[in-house]
């Protein structure tokens, strides 16, 4: 995904409501949406072009845990911007069953 920061932050009240109509709880909302706020911040802090590939994903959650964020908030924040990279175009897309 090659979205811009700002189109991103211009998602973020969309995704919000994706997350609510795919019955998340009000806190995973929140977690989520702080996650990909701090992914955000930390983009314009370095540099980074905001974008989800593996690489700039990983660089910000090992940047989180050298800043001494738990382990759970870590794997928390990763999660939130998996879902965030999901295509928001499909809201009625499935997931598929393991």
């Amino acid at each position: 995904m090659t979205e811009s920061l700002p189109d991103l932050a211009e998602l973020l009240g969309s995704w919000r409501l994706a997350l609510r109509a795919e019955r998340k709880s009000p806190s995973t909302v929140t977690s989520y949406s702080e996650g990909v706020l701090a992914f955000l911040r930390w983009c314009m802090s370095t540099g980074t072009a905001p974008e989800f590939t593996k690489t700039t994903v990983q660089a910000f959650t090992t940047a989180l845990l050298d800043a001494g964020a738990e382990p759970a908030t870590a794997r928390s924040r990763h999660m939130a911007l998996r879902l965030q990279a999901r295509p928001l175009n499909s809201p009625t897309r499935r997931r598929r069953r393991r």
